[in-house]
């Protein structure tokens, strides 16, 4: 480490390899660099994803107790099709969604191939790393 330099925080990235065809459950242990909570679009498929809306993540709303499901797609729209974004997670309608990953929370993941996840980020500082009951 160079003298008298420092970070203020810790980086780093985590990364999962899914089965092909099964429904596999992993988290998000980080929060976005700079201390935001991570968006859907961090979660990045590596090699072998599927662009054809075969690769499925969801995740559990205990407010609605429903699962919100989105599919990587090759391109992504915004909500009115006047902008078109490169290869990501998108509704059935191939709009972009950007939806919170809060950490530590979990996601199911789903795809056709055997593929490595990433989810990049930042450790949650041992004072801000807190549980409420």
């Amino acid at each position: 480490m160079a003298e008298g330099v420092s970070s203020a925080n810790i980086v780093g990235y985590v990364t999962y390899t899914t089965q092909a065809n099964k429904m596999d459950i992993y988290g998000a242990p980080f929060v976005n660099v700079g201390g935001e909570d991570i968006n859907i679009q961090s979660v990045q498929l590596g090699a072998g994803a599927d662009a054809s809306g075969q690769d499925v993540i969801m995740f559990f709303d205990p407010n609605t107790q429903t699962y919100g499901i989105y599919y990587w797609m090759p391109l992504t729209y915004s909500a009115d099709w006047s902008q078109s974004f490169g290869a990501g997670w998108a509704d059935s309608n191939w709009v972009r969604q950007d939806v919170t990953i809060n950490p530590g929370q979990g996601f199911w993941l789903q795809t056709k191939a055997a593929v490595t996840v990433t989810v990049p980020g930042q450790v949650i500082a041992a004072n801000q790393n807190t549980t409420t009951t």
